[in-house]
């Protein structure tokens, strides 16, 4: 379940006059005062609506974020990655339907056939590394070639058949990575630079990795005990394929202007990523190639969110009216996904109504206080006042608040919080970015 959680200074905000300026501004001016940095931008058929940067990418040396502030991107690198798959599969140097031990012969064969496809969607039933304990412990601080890495999740059985669950899996975009150099004959790096990036004018862009000066890196951080810190250190050879990537908000609205324009992959190609794969049952798994699949008021959106050692972030579009909203943070501290939905909402002139809370009673909310096992992780929901609080068990936490008597939602985050009395044991599950963790109350 940790994979969810990888996961001062005032720059005026600018506003074009294509959108409602105000509607814009009052949220995100709201959202992010001073302190770390965030660059906010909304587009429609690619021209500027709405921008915003605010804050510091250097609060130690008093560095402003600009336009040209690198942001690490995380998760949303995957898009990427899926991106250069399906290059190559027009090329007719691999079929998503190709097993990967075609690509990866030294990869063990498992008990079913895991197919490229299946790393793409993240239904391959593979380990996550994410949730090894050594990730944690001396992975993320020491490094480990991608070659590697493999060797710390390879040999687990699989968790269920390809195909026939949803799965966010970190390992799967890792294997995608080296499918790439296998099939391309280049480094990931380089083949993202030159086939991906550079074609879509991404020239503010790039892998990142902490030993190469990259001028205009923000340094990320978060919050602990109600102070900011500097981030956790995390060797950028770890995240490799699966996240990455610096970049910019502009450099994001170049690279769906690419996308829809064709200029990387075909409309038929692009199409294939933005639609849902459907499960070895035929249900939706709400996932794509590289991008959630989902609706907002009515309309289609592709989205991804990112979360990495200081930094989140959030790319919504919307093909229908062709609308963008970025927003790039370099703190753990303000989320962005339920903030980059309001604006993708204004953008589409479908403003969301503000979500009604319920008020429930003392002994209501009592009865889901208390510490749950999740994942091998304690995290603990406790009462304030008319609401509940609920916390993992690295001390990050958030208010939540009733929409149902035993549904809660937090405002900041776009995850929801339900609570089921099973057998006399109270069930509690956290669902966020498509993946949903189970816990029971401790006795």
């Amino acid at each position: 379940m940790k994979k969810f959680l990888l996961l001062a200074l005032l720059l005026p905000y600018f506003c074009f006059s294509q959108g409602p300026k105000n509607e814009y501004a009052i949220i995100i001016d709201k959202k992010y005062n001073n302190g770390p940095a965030s660059s906010v931008l909304v587009t429609k058929n690619y021209e500027t609506v709405y921008s915003s940067i605010k804050g510091s990418i250097d609060l130690e040396n008093n560095i402003k974020a600009d336009e040209l502030s690198k942001f690490r991107i995380g998760s949303v690198s995957k898009q990427f990655t899926a991106i250069a798959i399906l290059k190559l599969e027009e090329e007719g140097k691999l079929s998503v339907t190709d097993s990967i031990q075609q690509h990866l012969p030294n990869f063990p064969v498992k008990s079913h056939t895991v197919k490229i496809e299946h790393l793409l969607s993240h239904t391959s039933g593979l380990k996550e590394v994410t949730e090894l304990d050594i990730f944690f412990s001396d992975l993320m601080k020491n490094g480990c070639d991608p070659d590697s890495l493999v060797n710390y999740f390879k040999d687990y059985p699989l968790e269920f058949e390809p195909g026939s669950d949803f799965s966010y899996c970190n390992s799967g975009y890792h294997l995608l990575g080296l499918i790439i150099e296998k099939t391309s004959g280049m480094d990931y790096n380089e083949y993202i630079l030159k086939h991906i990036l550079s074609p879509a004018e991404m020239a503010n862009s790039m892998p990142d990795n902490n030993m190469t000066i990259i001028p205009n890196r923000a340094s990320g951080y978060e919050e602990m005990n109600g102070k900011l810190v500097n981030a956790t250190y995390l060797d950028m050879s770890i995240p490799y394929s699966a996240g990455n990537l610096l970049s910019t908000a502009q450099d994001l609205n170049n690279w769906y202007k690419a996308l829809f324009d064709y200029k990387i992959v075909s409309q038929k190609t692009l199409e294939k990523a933005h639609q849902p794969y459907l499960l070895n049952d035929e249900n939706s798994s709400g996932y794509g190639f590289g991008w959630f699949i989902d609706s907002l008021q009515g309309e289609k959106i592709i989205s991804h969110e990112g979360g990495i050692n200081g930094f989140l972030s959030s790319a919504w579009f919307n093909p229908g009216q062709k609308v963008l909203t970025v927003i790039l943070s370099n703190c753990m501290c303000n989320p962005t996904a339920n903030t980059a939905k309001k604006l993708m909402a204004i953008g589409m002139g479908k403003p969301l109504e503000e979500k009604k809370r319920l008020s429930l009673s003392d002994e209501i909310l009592s009865k889901y206080v208390g510490t749950y096992d999740m994942d091998g992780e304690k995290w603990t929901i406790s009462k304030e006042g008319d609401h509940l609080y609920f916390q993992f068990e690295s001390g990050t936490g958030h208010p939540i608040f009733a929409y149902e008597e035993n549904k809660f939602f937090a405002e900041e985050w776009d995850s929801k919080f339900f609570f089921v009395e099973k057998e006399g044991k109270m069930e509690f599950r956290f669902i966020y970015l498509g993946g949903v963790v189970k816990g029971f109350k401790s006795e």
